[in-house]
């Protein structure tokens, strides 16, 4: 008897390792560009390994701290990974932020997000609990698979890790 309690006991610690590492999946996220076409996390993707997603917001330090970085390591990566920065408001200051920031890779608004139910699955993934809500910090790294899974996010101080991260995925 104490050995099918000990089986259960073990297959349950088990099943719940298991759910809490296995990688959070984000939704397939949809923006607009200034064009007014539809573009996809896919579309950014293309025939890379994964994307690296930056979040951005104007005059936040760590925002122009982590699109430095970005924008250092993007000419000997950008043939592996997709970058694209989601900045906080719309695409006019989205591409002002880019121009700003000499950011090379795509920004788009997140208010012009075709789906916005689309960016809060996205927080609810990758987001910090903040009362009743998710939310993010500026600046925050996240890169996702070709399959939207999440392998890693880096906020605030761990952005300095990115390459090590990179190297540790294979990148």
């Amino acid at each position: 008897m104490k050995a099918v309690i000990v089986a259960i006991l073990l297959a349950a610690l088990g099943a719940g390792v298991y759910f809490a590492t296995r990688p959070a999946e984000i939704p397939e996220l949809v923006f607009t560009d200034s064009d007014g076409h539809e573009v996809t996390l896919s579309d950014i993707r293309g025939d890379t390994d994964g994307v690296l997603i930056v979040i951005l917001i104007a005059k936040d330090p760590l925002s122009k701290f982590s699109a430095g970085i970005l924008n250092e390591i993007y000419p000997g990566k950008s043939d592996i990974l997709s970058f694209v920065g989601l900045v906080f408001g719309d695409n006019r200051a989205a591409g002002d932020l880019q121009a700003a920031l000499n950011i090379p890779f795509p920004c788009y608004g997140i208010r012009d997000s075709r789906d916005p139910t689309l960016w809060n699955k996205f927080l609810e993934k990758v987001g910090f609990a903040h009362g009743m809500k998710n939310a993010i910090y500026g600046g925050t790294i996240v890169l996702v698979d070709g399959n939207n899974k999440v392998l890693f996010k880096l906020e605030q101080d761990e952005v300095k890790q990115l390459s090590e991260k990179l190297s540790d995925e294979g990148f």
